[in-house]
């Protein structure tokens, strides 16, 4: 290998650790970043959990529809806290599930088009 070959692969290998590390920070503080500024009730209602643990839910919407989850977002709507959960099934179609997030009881189901 010539020099050039080793710089551009050093850079190359610079760049992936930063992106890496930056993506791992990012992860861990996202919750703080979004949800502690914006909505302290949300963040309350996590921290005190008065809100059904994620795994619990994922448990739920792999019993209701095969597949992947692709996507999971808690939020509130008209003052009312719920997951929204995307999942794609094996024939590619995307489904959408809401659920209370305090009951679990399902709100809205339906293939999203």
């Amino acid at each position: 290998m010539n020099t050039k070959s080793l710089v551009l692969i050093a850079g190359l290998m610079t760049a992936t650790a930063t992106t890496v590390a930056w993506a791992a920070k990012d992860a861990d503080n996202i919750a703080n970043r979004l949800m502690g500024r914006s909505d302290s009730a949300l963040v309350q209602s996590v921290e005190g959990k008065q809100i059904v643990p994620l795994e619990s839910v994922v448990a739920r919407v792999r019993n209701d529809q095969p597949g992947t989850i692709v996507e999971v977002e808690l939020e509130r709507d008209d003052g009312r806290l719920r997951y929204e959960i995307e999942v794609v099934d094996a024939g590619g179609r995307v489904h959408k599930l809401v659920y209370d997030a305090i009951t679990i009881e399902p709100l809205v189901r339906g293939e999203k088009r």
